[in-house]
């Protein structure tokens, strides 16, 4: 870090890792604080770990321009790949980690996450020292084992036989060797996983582990993928990993440099895409100097219209919608554009005070014809309404307890949303009054 900020990078603060810098899935390993998130695709994506925090930063925020992590069997290129940006893990032992905590010595290696391979390799070139070899020798003082012989013959077997340096310099190395990580996945935060077991087995991305050979993460560019959050085409990543001969790291950013200016590869975008976009996922905090930061929350347009676009283009035409229990009436055939009018209206749910969470369970479906779906389900709807949109300071928390029927039509061979009626069963603390246009009967009825 001191060689960063010597060549002038200014430190921001720190990022969230995984727990001991291990491999671990969101959200179902990190225990004791909550994974960052993907922003790519529909925005609740696994980050990959353990760089976990500075790969998804780097992907949501264009004021951060770099994010050190540290790749031991894959940490920085794993979040690199899933976000779609450049992550290197380097020649073992080319960066010093000295009074750095190691996971496993003879494995562990800092590197760069990035969006511009210009800025990335010059922050390479900045950590890069002339004697590469003392981390290696400090392992070689730790009691030996078969598994740190095995190695050995292995990184002296491929560093020999399939990847070795060149005697040209100008081209260092003998040849590259490809291999895809990315593979433009859904990786979603909501699934359960199997219980651990013993790693088993060989992969690619393990080659520049035991080669002490340079591993980059490239991205290529992107492809659709349907989200079964936003029940839309979101947009994936897709990379790829060049591994060059053991030293020749800057070979392999100057390619990436070469490449963008050929028109090949791009300077990435933050974003729900390489090329940019909104962030569906989109979570905020708010600074003490965060009058930026408010302004964005307060200013509707870019963080809401792209939500209620998203959730009027799988309305069907008209709906049935019946709010006799929280007040507001019953529509035999409200159209679309009416529904939306009222949902996202300041009185109801487009109120900047109003957070509310709707948990759903014990779901069952009734097919009423080859058209027409019903779907029964219990919820709790939790809300909680702020005295202003900076939501520091809370007015009051209204829960609601209910069952709802929600309705689908098929529309031109597309499954639409058609409509709902929630049963209240019973209401905690002031439900009552959480929408300003709820329990009034002002309204006008059909």
């Amino acid at each position: 870090m001191q060689n960063l900020t010597d060549k002038g990078a200014i430190i921001f603060g720190v990022q969230k890792t995984s727990q001991f810098a291990n491999g671990e899935t969101a959200t179902a390993d990190w225990v004791d604080y909550h994974s960052p998130f993907n922003p790519r695709g529909d925005g609740y994506q696994d980050p990959a770990t353990s760089s976990a925090g500075a790969g998804s930063s780097i992907a949501s925020y264009e004021w951060l321009d770099l994010a050190a992590g540290s790749d031991t069997g894959g940490s920085i290129r794993g979040p690199a790949a899933v976000q779609g940006i450049f992550g290197n893990r380097p020649s073992h032992g080319l960066i010093s980690l000295d009074n750095a905590m190691p996971l496993s010595p003879k494995l562990d290696t800092p590197g760069f996450l990035a969006r511009d391979p210009y800025l990335w390799n010059a922050a390479n070139a900045a950590l890069y020292r002339e004697n590469p070899l003392s981390r290696w020798s400090w392992g070689d003082s730790q009691p030996s084992s078969i598994l740190s012989r095995n190695k050995t013959l292995f990184m002296n077997w491929f560093n020999e036989n399939i990847l070795p340096r060149s005697s040209d310099p100008l081209t260092c190395s003998s040849g590259l060797l490809l291999h895809v990580d990315g593979s433009a996945g859904f990786i979603s935060r909501n699934g359960y996983i199997n219980p651990p077991v013993p790693p088993f087995g060989f992969s690619n991305g393990q080659i520049s582990v035991f080669a002490e050979t340079p591993d980059s993460v490239f991205p290529l560019g992107q492809v659709p993928a349907f989200s079964s959050i936003t029940n839309h085409t979101e947009y994936l990543p897709v990379t790829i990993n060049v591994v060059a001969a053991k030293g020749c790291d800057v070979l392999i950013a100057k390619l990436a440099e070469d490449m963008v200016a050929a028109g090949i590869l791009k300077v990435l975008k933050i974003g729900a895409g390489i090329e940019g976009g909104e962030i569906l996922m989109r979570r905020y905090f708010v600074r003490d100097d965060g009058d930026e930061v408010m302004s964005r929350i307060t200013s509707r347009g870019r963080l809401l219209f792209q939500d209620w676009d998203r959730l009027r283009g799988i309305l069907a035409p008209t709906l049935y919608v019946d709010y006799t229990k929280i007040g507001k009436g019953k529509w035999e055939a409200m159209s679309a554009d009416d529904f939306m009018a009222m949902v996202s209206n300041d009185d109801f749910l487009g109120d900047l005070c109003v957070k509310t969470q709707h948990l759903i369970g014990a779901t069952s479906w009734e097919r009423v014809s080859e058209s027409k779906v019903v779907g029964h389900h219990q919820l709790r709807a939790a809300h909680q309404v702020y005295t202003s949109p900076d939501l520091k300071t809370v007015k009051l928390r209204g829960h609601s307890h209910a069952t709802n029927e929600h309705y689908y039509v098929k529309s031109d061979g597309v499954w639409k949303f058609a409509g709902l009626k929630p049963e209240v069963r019973w209401n905690e603390h002031k439900f009552e009054e959480v929408f300003k246009g709820s329990y009034t009967q002002s309204e006008k009825h059909s």
